[in-house]
């Protein structure tokens, strides 16, 4: 096994042999076996282990057995205890799940302040395989049937050929002691389950079953890697990104065959997940929009808006401009200051009468129950018939403010002035403002 091993991680792995890793040991039989690999290969690594706490003196005992065998390794130890019921508590997850979050976030903690090129991990054979049968038990899509990757980011797997036969198998070999954790032997956890009664029993099978479950898991990495390909294509061609988003044009979508399909699948880094909704979504009239974790997927005519959540709460809090004041920071960056004589505005830029303006001014997102009159017309007009009549897309409408004296706007910033502050014959005191 161990010349199988050199050759697996000289042909997967870049590995620089000057610089160590971090190796995440357990105390259990793979990832003690996986030590010892490297160890015997020459490599440089740092042993880092979760003290869980879940099995009483068990747990620590298990920290005091790594601590020896890094000793043994001549490799620095690095051990963390974590309180897992408090996790479980704050963040509403398993407890394997919570595990798995503050394992990894530990190990990436590790790796960043002591420069490390990688984590090394000991899954192997039977884990991918297992993880594959409990995916498909809830049901899953074509990434959570592929299976394990040797390498993803700065996580590696050096024994993902290799099946638990074989590894333990090899440390009985070489008179290699192990931690035995006794919960793996109890089907209460769901991956326990699936590994007694379910892996198991496909091993029993005549043909081999590990190594057909490996080309099946290589066919449909490859098959994923197809689709993630042509995802990618359709994403450049029909998603557009600004700095308040991004737009997907449905029109171009429906261009391509199985476009619903598509549609999920682009909107999936967008947070979506209520596939059922797809068609709603595409139907639905223009202001419609349901929301993710992460954002506000809109309807606006023929596109599908994505809002980030960041970008609607920056957006949300008015900012008063008290007398003097000849500045805004902010979402809006705005000049303010009296000048002896107007000239024809530019489009981001208004002159008013001062005498008509009375501070604290107030610059704030729009309402859809805004009333202004319009510059140069008759009456008055609602700002959401306003922004209709000018095809507004609602990525342009999101970013609208208004700018506001004693309840009466004075601009739209950016559109329109209101034709009660404009300057007239009378105006003897000019206000400039400028949105930059």
């Amino acid at each position: 096994m161990h010349n199988d091993f050199k050759e697996h991680i000289a042909k997967t792995f870049d590995f620089d042999p000057e610089s160590p890793l971090l190796l995440a040991c357990s105390g259990g039989c793979d990832s003690v076996v996986l030590g010892h690999l490297l160890h015997q290969s020459g490599f440089r690594f740092v042993v880092v282990h979760m003290n869980f706490q879940l099995r009483g003196q068990d747990s620590d005992q298990d920290a005091l057995f790594v601590a020896s065998l890094a000793q043994q390794w001549s490799a620095p130890y690095y051990v963390k205890r974590v309180d897992v019921p408090k996790y479980i508590e704050d963040h509403g997850c398993s407890v394997q799940m919570a595990a798995r979050e503050l394992r990894y976030t530990y190990f990436e903690a590790i790796r960043v302040e002591l420069n490390l090129q990688a984590i090394v991990v000991a899954h192997h054979a039977d884990d991918d395989h297992e993880t594959f049968l409990l995916n498909l038990s809830r049901g899953t899509g074509l990434s959570g049937l592929s299976g394990m990757a040797n390498q993803n980011g700065f996580i590696c797997r050096p024994l993902l050929p290799f099946s638990r036969e074989t590894i333990e198998g090899w440390a009985q070999d070489h008179d290699i002691v192990w931690r035995q954790d006794r919960s793996n032997d109890s089907d209460y956890y769901e991956r326990n389950f699936i590994r007694h009664h379910v892996a198991n029993g496909l091993k029993q099978m005549k043909r081999p079953w590990l190594k057909a479950f490996r080309t099946t898991t290589q066919n449909l990495q490859q098959a994923e890697t197809l689709l993630r390909d042509y995802l990618n294509l359709v994403t450049g061609d029909v998603l557009t990104k600004s700095d308040q988003g991004a737009v997907i044009d449905l029109e171009r979508l429906n261009e391509h065959p199985h476009a619903k399909s598509l549609l999920t699948a682009v909107l999936k880094p967008y947070g979506f997940t209520a596939w059922k909704d797809i068609p709603d979504l595409i139907e639905a009239e223009s202001g419609k929009y349901i929301d993710t974790p992460t954002h506000r997927i809109q309807k606006d005519r023929k596109t599908l808006i994505m809002i980030p959540h960041k970008v609607q709460e920056s957006t949300k809090e008015s900012i008063l401009i008290q007398k003097g004041q000849n500045s805004v920071e902010g979402p809006v960056t705005l000049r303010i200051n009296l000048v002896s004589q107007w000239e024809k505005p530019l489009s981001n830029e208004i002159y008013v009468d001062a005498s008509l303006v009375s501070f604290p001014l107030c610059l704030r997102p729009w309402k859809s129950d805004d009333i202004f009159h319009p510059f140069g017309l008759e009456g008055k007009k609602q700002l959401g018939k306003y922004f209709k009549d000018e095809k507004l897309s609602l990525a342009s409408k999101n970013k609208i403010w208004v700018l506001e004296s004693n309840g009466a706007i004075i601009w739209v910033v950016g559109y329109r002035l209101d034709d009660r502050f404009k300057i007239t014959g009378q105006t003897t005191d000019i206000m400039h403002f400028a949105v930059l």
